[in-house]
């Protein structure tokens, strides 16, 4: 995210004591990724919307899409939903460090957050 000082707040406040804070203060972007604890078809839906709008998309090319995601989500459980929403954040990450080395960016991840307080601004 970008700088939202009405929301940093939170991230700096759920630090773990002795985490160094000042790498959120001193960096010009943070990108926070998280992961949906259960995927529901209500979010496949909300989903493919998105894409239709973001992509210029009709809805019915991205039928094949839904349909293979619906697939996953009504035969798997909301563990198995978890792992693939993890795997897809790790993705995301990698992908997201791959674009700041191309464009000589330092980046670097960081744990120690308080998951409890994030969870609880996420929702």
């Amino acid at each position: 995210m970008g700088r939202n000082p009405e929301e940093e707040h939170l991230i700096k406040t759920s630090k773990k004591e002795g985490d160094l804070e000042t790498q959120i203060s001193d960096s010009s972007h943070l990108m926070v990724l998280t992961a949906w604890s259960d995927i529901s078809v209500l979010d496949v839906e909300v989903y493919i919307a998105q894409m239709v709008v973001a992509c210029n998309k009709n809805a019915d090319d991205l039928a094949g899409l839904k349909n293979a995601l619906l697939g996953i989500i009504i035969k798997n459980s909301s563990d198995q939903h978890f792992e693939l929403a993890a795997t897809q954040a790790c993705i995301a990450l990698q992908t997201a460090i791959a674009a700041t080395v191309v464009q000589n960016v330092d980046a670097a991840c960081m744990e120690g957050f308080n998951t409890a307080v994030q969870d609880e601004s996420c929702e």
